[in-house]
C-alpha cells in the first residue's frame, strides 16, 4: 500500500480520542439495550450475551486502535470510515488520495451522525 501522507498522519492523530470515544459508546450502547429487562431472559442469558458482545468489540477496539503506526494508517483510515467513527467534516479534511481510499470499501461507508438533543 502507497505511503500515508505526513499531513493526514497528523489529522488521523488528533481525530483518534473522538474515534475512539465515538466507538466505545456505541458498544456502551449496545450493552445498555444488552441489558434492559426482558422477562424471558435470565440473569446468566444476559451475562453471556454481555460477554460475547465485549469479546467481540474488544477484538475489533484492537484492530481499529491498538496497531497504532504510520504504517498502519492506510488501514486504520478505512476502518474508522467503513465502521462510520468520522464525521463528514472530519473525512472531507484529508487529501483527495487518502480520501479515495474509502472507495475501496466494498460495503460502502456512513459518517458518524453525533446525536441532537
Amino acid at each position: 500500500m502507497r505511503n500515508f501522507p505526513e499531513s493526514d498522519w497528523k489529522k488521523l492523530r488528533a481525530l483518534k480520542p473522538n474515534a475512539l470515544d465515538r466507538f466505545c459508546a456505541r458498544v456502551l450502547d449496545r450493552l445498555q439495550t444488552t441489558i434492559t429487562p426482558l422477562p424471558q431472559q435470565n440473569a446468566h442469558q444476559k451475562y453471556l450475551d454481555v460477554w460475547r458482545i465485549m469479546r467481540e468489540d474488544d477484538e475489533l477496539l484492537s484492530i481499529l486502535f491498538d496497531t497504532w503506526r504510520r504504517s498502519n494508517a492506510n488501514i486504520m483510515f478505512m476502518g474508522w470510515v467503513n465502521h462510520g467513527l468520522m464525521t463528514e467534516e472530519e473525512f472531507n479534511a484529508f487529501s483527495d488520495e487518502t480520501r479515495a481510499l474509502a472507495n475501496l470499501l466494498d460495503d460502502g461507508f456512513s459518517f458518524y451522525q453525533p446525536e441532537v438533543e
